[in-house]
């Protein structure tokens, strides 16, 4: 399939908002009005395309890490389950990976897809939070930094 990713406009915020409330692995889902927020203001939020139809999103926000390094956080990763397994998340984070140098984010240990995209495109995992979701689950801290894959 070709995908389209480009960056959030505010008429995607519906989209956004059905797909990420179609089944997705979170203890909380964000409004519309957030979704009208996060179209409007963060700016480092892309969005994939298919038939005119945005069916993925990744929202993320650039961030200054303990260590005094630029990261861009992850923040909401979403595909609709129609498009589930098609390589649409995976073609998002390839996007993501040429235009920031570091990046992290953190994932339900349980999530083994999502683990399994950004393993395989350089992200390390280097701390776990057991007890850290509702249900229990452990949270796994992942960062990727361009120094990693070049050394």
């Amino acid at each position: 399939m070709n995908y389209i990713i480009r960056k959030i406009k505010p008429e995607d915020a519906q989209a956004c908002y059905d797909n990420q409330h179609a089944n997705h692995f979170h203890d909380f889902l964000w409004s519309l009005d957030s979704w009208k927020f996060v179209s409007t203001f963060l700016k480092d939020t892309w969005v994939a395309e298919f038939e005119g139809k945005v069916i993925a999103h990744n929202v993320g926000l650039i961030v200054n890490l303990d260590n005094n390094q630029i990261s861009y956080n992850i923040l909401d990763n979403c595909v609709n389950p129609d498009y589930r397994m098609s390589g649409v998340s995976g073609t998002i984070m390839d996007n993501m990976c040429q235009f920031y140098p570091m990046m992290n984010t953190n994932i339900h240990a349980d999530n083994k897809a999502a683990e399994h995209i950004l393993v395989s495109r350089g992200f390390r995992v280097i701390e776990e939070v057991e007890n850290h979701f509702s249900d229990g689950g452990t949270m796994k801290y992942l960062i990727r930094s361009e120094e990693w894959q070049s050394g």
